[in-house]
Order: structure tokens, then sequence, then C-alpha cells
């Protein structure tokens, strides 16, 4: 096999890039035969020799351009390194007479899992330690975990592998002990039934490594024998599992590119049998909340923004029976919600922002009675946080913009108060009042106005003098939300205008300006 041609580096004065080294090989599929030039360069073995030799002179020749740079790189680096918090720890959240919370100590790379009893001033109690359970391991990730109705058992998974292969074990929280229940290669959620003993998690195919089957484990028991609940027939499909916020259910999703199917599960059947909530239908996707006797749907049927339904779950596979909570609307996108006893909180997209509005249940339905956070910048981006207690009247978001840092409030819907709970630190000196946001709309060729979020260090002239750092995707529907990024700091520090421009290809405007950036 040929190898690639260029420059030898280091020591040449021509910066000349390598070129790799165009080798026709046919690639055969059910679609026909193509002709990859470079297949040469896939090693999934990674121990070619020229594939190695070949990345060895990229890497050399990206240290020769920029070489002259070094010290600014080292100043860069010394930067970003001096903004992070080496001990950062998240807002508690409470349930059923705990307090949760993660935490990082000084000088350790993995998350440590905790709670406290009734009072964050109580003992701590260690629920996961990942720098414990990554000792030894050349790669370690905490998937998810869940602790069981009655306080006493924690569900987790964990990845060794780095390919999303978790490993399912069940940990004893009042002796601490790890079962011997280990169930191999299933996603990362994980939740329990209402007896306390069986554990629901999807398990992957080995050797596609696609989300196939629902499963239960039973304690005790060999995963060999765990119980299928669920089998996604068509593997363009991804399964998933949650549970209700009211704790009734077990939810699970199959979802392909544009449709998606609910089913259902009442976590204290025994038999643990699966309720379709909507069959799948070409185009329709939707999502499932549930509150008394009703079912409480996100749907796009016949709402290309989605609307949000309500219906009984008996009858709730009949359109008929629908209820519009909160109708569609060509100005606004519902991203996501969040379901209470007393109110409806809804993330959703207008003016382009990520914003929450709020709706009682008790009023008539109109969006004249809907209370929307008000926000005191010109561009930002609030995010919904779930939250057990379906109960509550506090809802908690983070809220976020290219100048505020990650901060998480709590709001009362009852009262419209909203509390401080946290800002997330960034250390080195940076002060938010130092920097202003703006938010304006550009003109593209077809004379469509193109949101565009932006930033800059107040002394910073908007002559057009100053440098302009331009950050856009769109594709997938994926928003970028104006977000603080304290790398962007060093460049606000430096006199650049930092900019997002929200063009076509994701949903900051609604599912139309999804579909006007496709293809």
């Amino acid at each position: 096999m040929a190898g690639p041609r260029g420059q030898e580096f280091p020591g040449s004065t021509d910066l000349a890039p390598p070129q790799a080294d165009a080798l026709p090989h046919q690639v055969t599929s059910a679609c026909g035969t193509r002709t990859d030039d470079y297949y040469w360069l896939r090693d999934d073995t990674r121990q070619s020799p020229q594939v190695l030799q070949y990345l060895a002179r990229e890497n050399a020749y990206t240290n020769a351009v920029l070489a002259p740079h070094a010290a600014l790189e080292q100043a860069l680096y010394e930067e970003l390194i001096a903004r992070l918090a080496p001990d950062d720890q998240s807002v508690p959240v409470r349930y059923r007479g705990y307090w949760y919370y993660r935490r990082f100590a000084a000088g350790n790379e993995y998350p440590i899992y905790a709670r406290r009893q009734d009072s964050m001033n109580a003992p701590e109690q260690i629920l996961l330690d990942g720098n414990d359970l990554a000792k030894g391991q050349e790669y370690f990730e905490i998937g998810d975990y869940a602790v069981s109705p009655d306080g006493n058992l924690l569900a987790y998974t964990c990845d060794v592998v780095g390919r999303r292969q978790y490993v399912l074990q069940v940990k004893d929280l009042r002796d601490g002990r790890t079962l011997s229940d280990a169930v191999a290669n299933v996603e990362a959620q994980v939740v329990w039934a209402a007896d306390n003993k069986t554990v629901l998690y999807i398990e992957k195919d080995p050797v596609t490594l696609l989300s196939v089957r629902l499963r239960a484990h039973c304690l005790g028991t060999e995963p060999a024998s765990d119980r299928l609940v669920y089998e996604e027939p068509d593997h363009s499909y991804y399964l998933s599992v949650d549970k209700s916020r009211s704790e009734q259910f077990v939810l699970v999703c199959s979802a392909s590119t544009d449709q998606t199917e609910w089913r259902y599960v009442y976590a204290d059947d025994a038999q643990l049998r699966c309720h379709i909530v909507l069959p799948r239908e070409c185009g329709h996707e939707y999502d499932v909340e549930h509150l008394g006797e009703d079912f409480i749907i996100r749907t796009n049927w016949n709402a290309p923004n989605y609307r949000i339904v309500r219906a009984p779950i008996g009858a709730v596979a009949d359109k008929r029976t629908w209820q519009d909570v909160v109708a569609h609307r060509d100005d606004a996108f519902v991203e996501d919600f969040q379901v209470s006893s007393r109110y409806l909180a809804v993330n959703e997209r207008s003016g382009g922002l990520l914003k929450i509005r709020i709706r009682d249940w008790r009023g008539q339905g109109d969006w004249a009675g809907d209370t929307l956070v008000a926000s005191g910048e010109a561009s930002y981006a609030m995010t919904l946080v779930p939250t057990p207690d379906i109960d509550s009247c506090v809802l908690r978001y983070e809220y976020t913009s290219l100048t505020t840092p990650r901060t998480t409030y709590e709001y009362d819907m009852a009262t419209s108060e909203r509390q401080w709970k946290k800002t997330e630190a960034v250390l080195g000196g940076f002060d938010a009042k130092n920097y202003q946001t703006q938010y304006l709309f550009a003109t593209a060729r077809d004379q469509t106005p193109i949101p565009v979020s932006l930033a800059y260090r107040r002394q910073t002239p908007l002559d057009g003098s100053a440098p302009l750092y331009l950050h856009a995707y769109g594709s997938y529907g994926y928003c970028v939300n104006p977000r603080f990024r304290s790398s962007w700091v060093s460049l606000m520090d430096r006199g650049f205008v930092v900019a997002i421009a929200h063009v076509r290809g994701g949903q900051e405007m609604g599912r139309k300006w999804y579909d006007d950036g496709r293809f």
C-alpha cells in the first residue's frame, strides 16, 4: 500500500500540507457499488503503519503551522483552565425525604453522587463515587442511576469500554454492598417498578448495538431469565424507557427519524403488561406524560410547531377525545413541557429564543391568561429542569446567555416569585457586568431576517473595526442556544465580537425554519 505524499516535517520551510494518496477501492452495498479513494484510511485496529504515518505527518504539519503562536496557545490554555471550578456541586433536589446532588472533589476527574436525609446539614451518604469505580479502567462513565421507591436500593449503569455498552448493577444503600446482580450490554437508562425489586432496562443488540428490547430484572435472579417486556421489531427505531412524573407509569418510547410510538406499563402491575398510547403513523411525532385520569401529549398531528392536548387514558388513541391545552401557533414552537397537578410549564421557542410559559390548569385555555417568565437580557435561553414531585408548584429552570453563566432558578408558579439557587462559577476574575449581549436580525439574500445573538466587552468599538467570531450551525432541527461559553471570554477580552447566526436548518423560528434549511 502506498503512503501519504507531502513535505517532510519538522524543519521544512514549505508548509504544504500532507496529501493522502487516492487509492480506488470498491465498496459494495445494497444500494449499489461506489468508489472510495480514501478507504485505506479506515483502520479499526489503530495499527496500520501507513495510517499511523499519515496521522503523524498531519500532526507535524499542524505543529509547524502553529509554532509561531505557541506562547499565545499556552496563555489561552492557562486562561481556560483558570476559569474552571475544581469542586463544583449541583443544586440539591428533594425526593422522598432526601436531598440528592452531584459534586466534584478537587483533583479528581469523576463525579460523586450523594444524598442527605431531611436537611443539607445532615451527614452525607455517598451513593456512587466515580473516582473509586474508575480505578483500573482505561475508560469510565456513569450512565444513569435510579433510587428504588423505598429509598433502600440504587440501580446504576457504567460503561468501561467507551461504546455506550453499559453494565447494570445494584447497590444496597443500607449497608453499602454491591449486589451480585449484573446485566451487561444495556443502555444507560434504568427504571424501578413499584415493587422495589424489579428494574427495567433496555437491552442492546450485541452486534449492531441498537436498543432493541425492554427487559425486567428481578433482584437475585440470573439475567438470562430476565423477562421480555417489549421488543422493537423495526431496527430503524430506537428504544428508550422513562418513568412518568406521577411515578404511576413506566413509559417506553420507540423513535425513528420522523415517527414515535409510546407504550405504557403500570408500575405496580406484576405482569408488566405493555399498552400502546398511539400507534405509529407516518410523520407523527409525540411525547407523553400522565396527570390524573389523562395523558398529556405534545403532538405534531395537524400542528407543525406542535401543540399540547389532554385525553383520557383509556380513549387516548381516539383523536376525537383530544382537548387542546396549548393550541398550535405559527409563531411559537413547543419544544418541551412539564406537568404538575395544578400547572403546566412549557418550553417554547418564540421570536427565536427559548422561553418558559406557565399555564394554570384552571384557566380558560387562551394565551392571554398565561405567564411568560421574564428575562432582563435581549438574547438568552431558559431550559426546564426535570424534578420529582408532581404536586409541587415550584419548577426549576436554567438560565444562560452569551454573557451570563448557567444559572439555576426556582420559580413558584402560584406566586410568580423567582429564587436564585446557583450560578456556575467562572474563576479567573470574570465579571458579567463587563460584557454586553444583543439580539439582532440580518437580512439574507432572499430577504429573510435571520436572528443573530452577539456579545462583546463593553469597551469594544462597534464601528466595524473589531474582529468578529461568527458561529453557525443549521441541520437536523438542532438549535444553537445563546449559552455562555467560558472560552469565548478570551476572545471578547481581546476585542472580538462573538456572534451566533441562528440560520435555517435549526428550529429557532419554528418547524418551517428547519424545513426551509433541509437539503
